[in-house]
């Protein structure tokens, strides 16, 4: 469910761009192209929301990190009385560190460790709070307009009253004639099919609206209309039942539920709302003369002047708002020849379900700018004798040379190395991460985790395989591409680092573990999580070691 949250919330993201861009041009683009080809471009959009699905061609403008949380081993050191080292007993030096020896400093010791547990809490589950917060807008949102759709509906049909079927029905044959007939190609049996609507009188309505989405059903208010009126009503509420805009709506409403926290999803709405009606009254009067198109007009803001008796916002009616209402009439009175703009439709499709602005990382869903939280209350740093004795650079490895007598060196992240007086031992500490490694797959990809219990990223993954026997690596993948020992893809060993680069810039963005057999285990993606799949899967970037011989 997080990942499915940060999906449509990066997704919300690259859609309000073009939400945005489409604002922009929008005055432009309604002087040459007609009103039904905006209309699909707002429905474009729509969908683009709807569904997060993109076919990534290019790279994104914008990528969004979340925060990687570094789970080290942390040691205590104080100048206090009763903790001083010792260079002839180190490991009684190193047991000094971590067992303060006073009551005063085991009460900042455990007051420290309790704080850094609690932001690293905080941290590891704001996805989930951020989760529910969405899922209680999403039920609310649907409790709340389903409750007001169907208590309108139910309102409606107490009010509804008997009609001549039969002439009316010689009518909407009529009308459907005259569509037909506005149209280079024949769609007869496009229209044919809705010969049977229900019509019927409402004394509690001001306007003629068309309610349901499977059987339809023509709602007229309860007064007299000529009969060039009763055809232009007809017409358009038979061009909303053709199209299925009962349907865009239902959809419409369902990507204002899943993205309740975005305010230009509404904007999209509104513009969805008033693009079908004016696309609606361009379908009627399409071939129409001047005289129809002013009596059209004048039926419109006979609508408009109808107070409305119930809040019919989410139904389809002729009325269709007062601040639309101007615009209707303008492009009702504009009688130049507009472009279909199927070039138009073809590129919005391409260009928003290809581009990607907002992205959450290079490989596929996953982020791999990584960033590090550090500070005195997560992290306890060595003191400044033993940053002398940094290793820049480098991979983490035993060393067989080191006497008692030294203390551990660190590398430049703050990483404790792990001396080994053994070095014949490599194959099973190799053998011993491949093991370690296997056991977790299946676990679920967290960004920015590093436990092998609750979740991982790549880096992560690797970062705490790599613990389990000793090694203290960096957190990202690029830095621990550059601390190991570049091998050749034909001399791999088990254990070795395999690392993948974005194919544009050559950045390392991906990591995983080499298990032999040709085969790799990494924390793939969100959808895939911890996977064991061919190294090949994509092609390699380099390969690194970091169990030397």
């Amino acid at each position: 469910m997080i990942n499915l949250l940060v999906l449509y919330f990066t997704n919300s993201l690259n859609i309000t761009f073009f939400i945005l861009l489409m604002l922009l041009i929008e005055p432009f683009l309604k002087k040459y192209f007609s009103a039904i080809c905006l209309y699909r471009v707002w429905v474009i959009l729509m969908i683009g929301l709807l569904i997060p699905i993109r076919f990534e061609f290019s790279k994104a403008l914008f990528y969004i990190s979340s925060p990687r949380i570094t789970v080290e081993d942390k040691t205590y050191e104080s100048n206090m009385p009763g903790t001083q080292e010792s260079n002839e007993n180190p490991d009684a030096a190193d047991l000094s560190h971590k067992q303060p020896n006073n009551q005063h400093s085991r009460s900042i010791y455990f007051f420290k460790e309790l704080l850094s547990d609690m932001q690293s809490l905080v941290i590891q589950y704001k996805y989930l709070l951020l989760c529910l917060i969405w899922i209680i807008g999403i039920t609310l949102m649907l409790v709340i307009n389903s409750i007001r759709y169907f208590r309108l509906i139910k309102l409606l049909k107490r009010y509804f009253l008997p009609i001549n079927q039969t002439d009316i029905q010689q009518k909407i044959i009529h009308c459907m004639n005259s569509l037909n007939n506005n149209y280079s190609r024949n769609i007869n049996t496009r229209f044919t099919k809705y010969c049977k609507i229900n019509i019927f009188k409402c004394a509690l309505i001001s306007n003629p609206m068309t309610i349901g989405i499977f059987r339809p059903t023509i709602l007229l208010p309860d007064e007299s209309y000529t009969e060039k009126d009763l055809h232009f009503i007809l017409g358009h509420e038979l061009v909303h039942i053709h199209r299925k805009d009962s349907l865009v709506k239902l959809v419409r409403l369902i990507v204002q539920v899943l993205n309740w926290y975005n305010p230009f999803c509404y904007v999209l709405a509104r513009h969805i709302d008033d693009w079908c009606e004016i696309s609606c009254d361009e379908m009627v009067l399409r071939k129409s003369t001047k005289a129809d198109c002013l009596d059209y007009g004048k039926l419109l803001l006979k609508c408009a002047a109808a107070l409305p008796k119930q809040n019919t916002v989410s139904l389809m009616n002729l009325y269709g708002g007062k601040n639309n209402m101007k615009h209707r009439l303008n492009f009702i009175l504009d009688h130049r020849k507009k472009h279909a703009g199927k070039l138009l439709l073809a590129l919005s499709l391409s260009v928003i379900f290809t581009t990607v602005i907002v992205a959450t990382g290079k490989d596929v869903l996953a982020s791999d700018k990584n960033v590090k939280i550090t500070g005195d209350l997560t992290t306890i740093q060595l003191d400044e004798k033993d940053k002398n004795n940094t290793v820049d650079n480098t991979a983490v490895t035993p060393d067989s040379s080191d006497s008692g007598n030294n203390m551990a060196k660190t590398n430049q992240y703050d990483s404790e190395v792990i001396n080994s007086e053994d070095v014949s031992n490599t194959d099973t500490l190799r053998n011993d991460v491949v093991n370690y490694a296997k056991q977790a797959e299946g676990i679920p990809y967290i960004w920015g985790g590093n436990d092998l219990k609750t979740g991982v990223d790549c880096s992560g993954f690797v970062q705490a395989v790599y613990k389990k026997v000793g090694y203290d690596l960096p957190r990202t993948s690029e830095e621990q591409e550059k601390v190991s020992n570049q091998v050749s893809m034909d001399n791999l060993l088990p254990g070795d680092l395999i690392f993948y680069a974005d194919s544009n810039d050559n950045t390392i963005g991906h990591v995983g573990i080499y298990i032999g057999d040709n085969k790799v285990i990494h924390a793939k993606n969100l959808r895939v999580n911890v996977v064991i799949e061919d190294m090949n899967y994509r092609p390699p970037y380099s390969a690194g070691r970091i169990i030397n011989n």
